[in-house]
């Protein structure tokens, strides 16, 4: 099937979003069939889905990555981005909201406002995108679209207005009263309505919103409200203008009605969407920077401008192979020669298409305001900027949220180490809000994500493409091992006599604290050639060597002085490495002298939460040995500042969820290192001391 090319005033970019099991594939399945774009609609829960197609997404019935869907309807295209409801793949929904130009936020009829709605609403809001919520699944029993309205006036916005009224409820459902321009309509099956009476009974209430609609569109503009208020009415122009300004303005937020099941209602969403979305002429323009510009400005979004487009997601499928997801901002994109801003280098892009789950459809060319895939392209990666080489501008990228949850994956065989990790370098590459590192220190490859679901599904998609089996499990806390006093003298010799030529090497050394923060210096003191000047880098060295492999229970030595300030050696048998092995034997006896003690990494924490929940936080908190440094509103949320030990915070993700009822979210940050307290460190070094040697063995 072709999808021709549409001038961008009548390209319509939509991103669907909404709390889990609110409806949106299912809506997104019924566009695509409603509109003749697909053959038979598709539905995620027996796995026929043409957007949810991979194997995880299938095996959980759930989306789990951004879908694209375009459609055509009544000489418009309309783009719709299909994003994950779980809060665990924020990425995708981040990616899809700076791509979108409207955000269709669709409440379930039955439950209300959920919590990833009033989430989603926040990032919109966040993201200066316009909001429309479509109160959805108005067929199932016990759905109740004035309680639904309701629920979205009094938790999200009193500035949500209703622009459809079911007629009927539950089961009855079977059609819609256009309020805006007083028209009913009643399902005529398959997505489509014909016009129809509106309900005897339902006319004082028409009345009764239609003029709560004119108050809402006088509100949105100074010239309206004036006129309103003189002659207490607007003519229906003025009422349009009026919500149309403010829709887009994110003054007023329209409320829909419809039910993806039984597909009522499909045509008048389509329809609202065509005649009210805005098209990417309409909507704010993208802020980018140009050359030697030290803040972004408005690029401005011209149809006959040079070519600039932006890469909002890398993607892979099992049958397609991976392939760059990319909006164009200005100008025309086709395939040729580019210049990648971002990276500084220059770039081919290949074939250009439509994208439908997994069917391709081929495009000549990209116009401003579209929407398309690519071929994966070589040194082009999600939020690179592709333009001209002489017009090097650059979209702001997408801010991605942190990765919150944290596991150490090991392979079942050993020798496998390098393979997971470049395995996973891969994974991380297309998707921004999954990291892996390995750590040295710790001994450990490890993986973040936004939560268990998300990391559950990264280790699937790992061991699908790379056939290696791999175990999870806690990851270590990288802690450090200091001291707190002072020992003036510690000998450490080393002296061992095989037949032949010996080895012979003696220090005295000086070990003392420094402050938090002063890492490790090393002091030469030597005074009338006692210990040779060509051995002393080698003193240094074994030091130095102990440092990152640890004293107390094996973790890298900090804050720390020593000071080689006398020794012997022999004409002989002394070498660098006999004065190396000196050093490291002087230093770890006078380390375990000085009162070592183990530092623990403090984190510093932000977390959003209703106010009903911030004694729960706080009290958890407590319980955790953190400290709470602040609280202050933001939003219609507490935030609450607070520092705790990294130790303590293993699982906090999932925690803060179930103590909120999923509706508390944090970010965190290092802060610093304190000391661990007397009470905790005994244990915690025979637990270290054990793990180290289950390393080892």
């Amino acid at each position: 099937m072709q999808v021709k090319q549409y001038d961008t005033a009548k390209i319509r970019n939509v991103v669907l979003l909404g709390h889990g099991a609110s409806g949106k594939t299912l809506l997104a399945e019924s566009i695509l069939f409603a509109t003749g774009a697909a053959s038979r609609r598709g539905n995620p829960a027996d796995g026929t889905s043409t957007l949810d197609g991979s194997p995880e997404e299938i095996k959980r019935k759930m989306s789990l990555s951004l879908a694209l869907a375009p459609v055509e309807w009544e000489g418009c295209k309309i783009n719709f981005l299909d994003a994950p409801g779980s809060g665990d793949f924020v990425g995708e929904a981040e990616a899809g909201l700076h791509a979108a130009d409207l955000a269709l936020i669709l409440v379930n009829g039955t439950a209300g406002v959920e919590v990833d709605t009033d989430r989603f609403f926040e990032m919109a809001q966040e993201a200066g995108k316009p909001v429309c919520f479509v109160v959805n699944q108005l067929d199932r029993e016990q759905a109740d679209f004035a309680r639904s309205l309701q629920a979205v006036q009094g938790e999200l916005s009193e500035r949500a207005v209703p622009f459809m009224l079911p007629t009927g409820a539950g089961p009855a459902f079977q059609g819609l009263i256009d309020l805006v321009a007083g028209k009913a309509y009643a399902d005529a099956g398959k997505g489509r309505s014909k016009p129809d009476e509106v309900p005897g009974a339902l006319q004082g209430q028409l009345d009764e919103i239609r003029g709560r609609l004119a108050e809402a569109a006088a509100e949105t503009d100074d010239g309206l409200l004036e006129k309103y208020l003189e002659a207490g009415a607007l003519a229906p122009e003025e009422i349009q203008r009026g919500l149309r300004e403010g829709f887009h303005k994110g003054k007023l937020f329209p409320v829909l009605a419809v039910s993806a099941e039984t597909m009522t209602g499909i045509d008048r969403l389509l329809e609202f969407l065509r005649e009210w979305a805005p098209s990417p002429l309409d909507a704010p323009p993208a802020l980018a920077r140009r050359e030697g510009q030290a803040e972004p400005a408005p690029l401005s979004g011209r149809t006959d401008g040079a070519p600039v487009a932006f890469v909002f997601k890398t993607h892979f499928d099992e049958r397609l192979g991976e392939y760059t997801v990319l909006r164009v901002y200005s100008g025309v994109l086709a395939p040729g020669d580019y210049y990648n801003v971002r990276k500084e280098t220059g770039v081919r892009v290949g074939s250009l298409y439509a994208l439908r789950g997994r069917e391709r459809i081929d495009l000549d060319s990209l116009p401003c305001g579209d929407i398309g895939v690519t071929p994966r392209i070589k040194n082009v990666a999600t939020n690179d900027t592709l333009a001209a080489k002489d017009n090097r501008v650059l979209v702001e990228p997408i801010g991605f949220s942190e990765p919150l949850h944290t596991v150490a994956v090991v392979p079942a065989v050993r020798g496998e180490e390098e393979k997971v990790a470049s395995g996973f370098v891969r994974l991380a590459d297309l998707d921004p809000t999954f990291r892996m590192r390995v750590d040295s220190a710790l001994r450990q490859t490890l993986v973040s994500g936004m939560g268990d679901q998300h990391l559950d599904v990264m280790i699937e998609r790992f061991k699908a493409r790379s056939k290696i089996d791999l175990e999870t499990r806690k990851p270590r806390i990288p802690y450090r091992e200091t001291i707190q006093k002072t020992i003036d003298d510690i000998q450490g010799k080393h002296k061992k006599q095989t037949g032949g030529r010996g080895q012979y090497g003696d220090v005295h050394l000086k070990i003392e604290p420094l402050p938090r923060g002063g890492g490790f210096e090393f002091v030469d003191a030597i005074v009338g050639g006692v210990v040779p000047g060509k051995f002393i880098p080698a003193v240094e060295k074994g030091i130095r060597e102990c440092l990152e492999r640890g004293v107390l229970v094996g973790c890298p030595v900090v804050d720390v002085r020593a000071t080689l300030h006398y020794g012997s050696y022999h004409d002989v048998d002394s070498s660098e490495q006999a004065f190396k092995t000196a050093a490291s034997i002087g230093f770890k006896e006078g380390f375990l002298k000085c009162q070592p003690i183990l530092l623990e990494p403090i984190m510093k924490l932000e977390i959003f939460v209703p106010e009903a929940h911030t004694g729960d936080i706080m009290g958890d908190m407590s319980s955790r040995r953190g400290r709470i440094l602040g609280m202050e509103r933001a939003g219609r949320r507490q935030k609450v500042q607070a520092i705790a030990p990294l130790g303590e915070l293993f699982g906090y993700n999932a925690n803060l969820r179930s103590m909120t009822q999923g509706r508390g979210r944090f970010r965190m940050e290092m802060s610093h290192y304190e000391e661990v307290p007397r009470e905790v460190q005994d244990k915690l070094v025979e637990s270290l001391r054990k793990e180290m040697d289950e390393t080892k063995a």
